[in-house]
């Protein structure tokens, strides 16, 4: 199976009319691109600076057929305005989708999510889907559900609020881990909002463009795009390691194929072919973000070091019953050294230092990704062979980090 990937022009056919979608956000070029978007697709878009901006709107005029609601703002947040939406009868049946730079959702009932920086395409579809007619409502309107990281609708779940449950006294210890991730998280949606605005720009430009020439430029800012997303993630697990913290696993039942399909149609190696092998069984419990980053990571780095023409070849085998080994295969020469460097402990800053600065960002990650789901990482290089990335992972990595 291969996969060559190419910007996806966003489908320009018409749209019914009148169908009004509400974007709240309090980043002005967030919202001003996503109305853009919308609008060039034939959408009514009516815009709020925060929550409580929103229901006055809502209040006062038409309702919307979908609401696109971030969710760190000032004044009345997401999370907020989201309760005192639910509790009014008349504004608790409108499907709101969340648009955020948070990785780490707490506490929300809402009907899908979208992560900053949001892809044009998956902008466009999610609007589409939940401001049709038919829209997805095979439960009350106020259930939750989850999201997999192409955005399609799967089963309940609940996404959270800072605050708002009550908890026990937490230890100085505590008050630091929390403390460092909120400053973890925060930077992260600074970092994510203004790139969501160029991504959603590139999409209006492609959607427009009226020569070959501006569509491989619109073409070209997607592709930097998730380059700046895939370095903004490892800047954040590099951060969480300098202080002091692990990478945070959140392990569930997934099929990796899936997976590794997913990141070969989506992965930053752009105009690269992949080729997709699969053999075996290839379920397991890992934590599917983080597997996620580790692939795009790989075969990013192989179009970065290979720059010929042959496919990059990416192989899941799971023919062994209790682990599953993953491979990226390029043409090219790496003299990265994963075995060397500290495997364990994050207490001497020099040697993370030393390795960081040996493997650099991207490789420093995909090593310590791979440690915490209890696997093996190696690679293998040479002018004739050219380079493997060999990974191999425990079926079950909800057993090495509980």
């Amino acid at each position: 199976m291969s996969f060559t990937n190419q910007a996806r022009r966003v489908r320009d056919e018409e749209v019914t009319d009148n169908i009004i979608v509400m974007v709240v956000d309090d980043e002005r070029d967030v919202r001003e691109s996503v109305a853009d978007m919308l609008m060039a697709r034939g959408y009514e878009v009516v815009c709020a600076e925060d929550g409580r901006a929103a229901l006055d709107r809502l209040r006062s005029g038409p309702h919307p057929r979908v609401i696109l609601l971030d969710l760190m703002m000032p004044g009345m947040n997401g999370w907020q305005f989201r309760q005192e939406q639910a509790a009014d009868p008349d504004l608790a049946s409108i499907p709101v989708v969340v648009i955020t730079a948070n990785r780490n959702l707490r506490d929300i009932v809402v009907d899908d999510v979208l992560y900053k920086p949001v892809k044009p395409e998956h902008l466009v579809d999610t609007v589409e889907r939940w401001s049709a007619p038919t829209r997805p409502l095979a439960v009350a309107p106020l259930a939750p559900h989850t999201v997999t990281a192409d955005n399609t609708v799967q089963a309940p779940i609940e996404v959270a609020a800072a605050g708002s449950a009550s908890v026990a006294p937490a230890t100085d210890a505590t008050r630091a881990a929390m403390f460092s991730e909120r400053f973890v998280e925060m930077l992260g949606h600074d970092l994510r909002n203004p790139l969501s605005a160029i991504s959603i720009t590139g999409g209006v430009l492609n959607l427009h463009s009226t020569t070959p020439e501006i569509g491989e430029s619109a073409a070209r800012i997607l592709s930097i795009v998730d380059r700046m997303d895939l370095m903004i993630a490892h800047l954040l697990d590099f951060l969480r390691v300098c202080l002091g913290r692990e990478i945070p696993l959140d392990p569930e039942a997934i099929d990796l194929a899936d997976v590794c399909h997913r990141v070969a149609r989506q992965t930053p190696a752009a105009r690269r072919e992949i080729k997709l092998v699969v053999s075996g069984k290839t379920n397991g419990t890992w934590d599917k973000r983080r597997i996620e980053l580790l692939l795009a990571t790989l075969l990013t780095e192989s179009a970065d070091s290979d720059q010929g023409t042959e496919p990059i070849l990416l192989s899941a085998d799971g023919q062994q019953a209790d682990r599953l080994r993953l491979e990226v295969r390029h043409h090219g020469v790496t003299s990265i050294d994963l075995l060397s460097g500290p495997r364990e402990g994050l207490d001497d800053l020099r040697a993370v230092e030393d390795e960081y600065t040996r493997l650099g960002l991207g490789m420093y990650i995909v090593k310590q990704i791979v440690l915490a789901h209890g696997g093996e990482l190696s690679v293998e290089s040479d002018e004739a062979s050219g380079t493997r990335f060999t990974i191999d992972l425990p079926r079950d990595a909800g057993r090495v980090r509980p």
